[in-house]
């Protein structure tokens, strides 16, 4: 009798077994190439989930003989739904090619400005140029604190200055060409093609670059070297500039010093009345000095008082 009860239970398992089947396959994309973890799942019994290995290959268990729809989806790539119905435990192969998803949306256009002024963007052109070429960079003239343009260019090796003028590798005057933005500076001078270039203050220029050997888009007039003063584009917006020195002198800073009595607001320019005075006490001034008022102006007064010399009148000796 129990052996009756084992054989059935045996076969009650089987038939459970046997009721659970399979769908097997690839997915794949359009160009016949696998797709790794894309998922599938039953939309009615969404527990019932895998996902694909590396190959693509797929292998998804269905509960029992009912009718179900697996859905097929992966990032990027349009879901697939497709009805199934495995019957008797059976094993279905279905190969699966899921399509690209496209998105379409607005128009953006990305605009971008280079940042001319700093170190990074002239050693990109001192890399790509066939010349040699030396630069000064906005950037550097904010670091070393120069006011204009001739203390900066003078920072550059091989380069010298002689008041606003530039001399170049011992060459200088007519021999020097000087441009700005590309367009050639006039010179007042008919000997030369030197520019002071202590006009330019430090704020309207972007940098300064000094090209040192010929090149076929340059001028040809020039030997000694090509000056291009590259200057700050119009600002996009509303930009204010503070700048401010402080010095410092060792020999009277925080010391004590002879000096007059001052107001508050002298630092400002202006006093609060100290100054004031009436006119009744102030001493008139002599206007018709004798010899002996004179020598007292030079500190003898008190020479002339040991020999006993008080006064005398312009007419003793």
């Amino acid at each position: 009798m129990k052996n009756i009860y084992v054989v059935f239970v045996f076969m009650c398992l089987a038939l459970l077994g046997s009721a659970q089947g399979k769908i097997t396959g690839i997915v794949m994309d359009s160009n016949g190439e696998p797709l790794y973890a894309a998922i599938v799942r039953l939309e009615e019994n969404t527990g019932v989930i895998t996902q694909t290995d590396f190959d693509g290959k797929y292998s998804l268990t269905i509960p029992d003989d009912k009718s179900y729809t697996v859905r097929f989806s992966l990032v990027g790539y349009q879901p697939l739904f497709l009805p199934f119905s495995v019957n008797g435990g059976k094993v279905i192969n279905k190969d699966v090619t899921l399509l690209e998803e496209g998105f379409l949306g607005e128009e953006i256009e990305i605009i971008g400005k280079a940042t001319r002024a700093n170190d990074s963007y002239m050693e990109k052109q001192k890399l790509n140029s066939s010349a040699t070429l030396d630069y000064i960079s906005s950037e550097t003239i904010k670091k070393t604190g120069d006011s204009n343009v001739i203390n900066a260019v003078a920072r550059v090796s091989g380069v010298s200055t002689s008041g606003g003028l530039i001399t170049v590798r011992g060459i200088g005057d007519r021999y020097v060409r000087t441009t700005m933005n590309g367009s050639r500076i006039a010179t007042l001078d008919p000997l030369t093609n030197n520019i002071q270039l202590d006009i330019f203050p430090n704020t309207l220029v972007d940098n300064i670059i000094i090209t040192k050997t010929a090149s076929p888009e340059l001028p040809g007039d020039w030997s000694g070297a090509y000056i291009s003063v590259e200057t700050k584009d119009f600002p996009d917006k509303l930009t204010i500039g503070i700048e401010t020195q402080i010095g410092y002198n060792p020999q009277v800073t925080f010391k004590d010093f002879a000096t007059s009595e001052t107001s508050k607001t002298d630092w400002l320019g202006f006093d609060t009345n100290l100054r004031n005075r009436e006119t009744s006490t102030i001493v008139p001034s002599n206007l018709n000095p004798s010899i002996y008022d004179q020598f007292v102006a030079f500190g003898l007064g008190e020479y002339f008082s040991q020999l006993g010399i008080s006064k005398w009148n312009d007419g003793d000796p």
